[in-house]
């Protein structure tokens, strides 16, 4: 009985759409068909539709309008919007796959600052906001992305800085400038280095030959093929001795003399002795080192959490280490268990649950249990980033979500 009145439903349809599709003209076949079995808005390549894990959605030719891999170039999402290349020219998408700064800059920065987007037409760079309106003029030699209020602009071949509003507020005397962080700069006079604060004091002078930025109140600086730290007052925390340094994390810093690597804490005491062939930033608890070709892992008491045995390894990550034998890629926990057992070609770090991971020549994206989130199908593909991996496929980019759907491009 169910049947029948379903089938009785259909066939009235059929009817009225037949009578008023022949007034108009002609019956129109594609009405009846969408009716009975419409389209998914999702736009699939075909070598897509080879997953068998997934329901295999509609295939459309690479050439149709909305194709999702289209761009010749892309970068990750970040604050909501992400930068595209097309036809050798630069815009801005949003979420929804809608282009929101028209595709027409020459170049610009990939990473999105405070407030303003930098743009660059004919080398002249300048700042735009998100709906593509010039704020402050095209004017620039160079530029760079707004943080802590402020952007590096060049200008007749000297760096300075200014506001949102266009008005410079540290002169142009700089040979070179970069984004500040965390309130200080590193820039650059001559062949020497140095740190400036938000008001441009210069908090460490430009007399180095090499400077690095702040972390946990302290900076390496290098001069005449010496390393060492200084405070944000810009004193000296411990003798220029040392032939490599890195930054502080978790209290201590890897410091290399004649090619030996150990650990310092922050008043420049040797805490681990240096008898490592390389060493590593601490990183949730443990540091990675490397002693005759072989890499393992020590806590911060030096002690070898970690055998010294792996052919490669990364910094622990979301709990995570990726660790190889030869030439396959695999992970372990932080007791050495063999959570994803080494059969890839290489491996990123795990970020936020997921890591990318390279199997013949193609790219997935993998969980914590190694299992498949996005299949190996991809010719490149970068971490997911507000929602969305950027991937490429068959020379062109585009964005998946967690579940594989690309994002439509679309135009507004």
């Amino acid at each position: 009985m169910v049947k029948k009145i379903i089938l009785l439903l259909v066939i009235m349809a059929f009817v009225l759409i037949f009578f008023e599709t022949l007034s108009s003209g002609g019956f129109d076949w594609t009405i009846f068909r969408d009716l009975l079995f419409p389209k998914r808005e999702l736009f699939i390549d075909k070598t897509l539709a080879k997953r068998t894990s997934k329901t295999v959605l509609p295939i459309y030719d690479s050439t149709s309008d909305g194709y999702p891999f289209k761009y010749d170039e892309a970068y990750s999402f970040a604050q909501g919007i992400a930068a595209v290349k097309l036809d050798g020219k630069w815009g801005y998408i949003n979420r929804e796959g809608m282009v929101i700064v028209p595709i027409q800059y020459d170049d610009l920065s990939y990473f999105v600052g405070e407030e303003l987007l930098v743009v660059s037409i004919s080398n002249h760079w300048g700042f735009i906001n998100r709906v593509g309106e010039t704020v402050i003029p095209l004017n620039y030699d160079d530029a760079k992305w707004f943080s802590n209020g402020l952007a590096p602009i060049k200008l007749n071949n000297k760096w300075g800085y200014i506001n949102i509003y266009g008005t410079i507020v540290i002169p142009l005397k700089y040979d070179y400038a970069n984004t500040f962080y965390e309130g200080f700069a590193t820039v650059e006079q001559g062949d020497k280095k140095g740190i400036i604060n938000t008001s441009g004091v210069e908090v460490v002078p430009v007399k180095y030959d090499d400077v690095g930025w702040f972390s946990e109140g302290l900076a390496k600086v290098k001069l005449n093929e010496k390393c060492g730290y200084v405070n944000i007052d810009g004193y000296l925390v411990t003798h220029l001795k040392y032939d490599s340094t890195y930054n502080f994390s978790d209290g201590l810093a890897a410091v290399e003399l004649n090619w030996r690597w150990g650990y310092i804490d922050m008043s420049g005491r040797e805490v681990i002795a240096r008898h490592y062939d390389y060493a590593d930033d601490f990183s949730e608890g443990v540091a990675r080192v490397v002693l005759n070709q072989s890499y393992g892992f020590i806590d911060k008491s030096g002690k070898t959490v970690i055998p010294i045995k792996y052919d490669d390894a990364s910094n622990f990550s979301d709990g995570l280490a990726r660790i190889s034998y030869g030439e396959s890629y695999g992970f372990i926990d932080k007791r050495n268990n063999m959570v994803i057992s080494p059969k890839y070609d290489y491996a990123s770090s795990f970020y936020e649950g997921l890591a990318c991971v390279r199997v013949d020549e193609k790219w997935a994206i993998i969980d914590k249990s190694g299992r498949e989130i996005i299949p190996a199908i991809y010719d490149d593909i970068n971490p997911f980033s507000e929602g969305f991996a950027c991937v490429k496929l068959n020379g062109k980019y585009g964005f998946v979500d967690i579940d594989g759907n690309p994002l439509i491009s679309r135009e507004i």
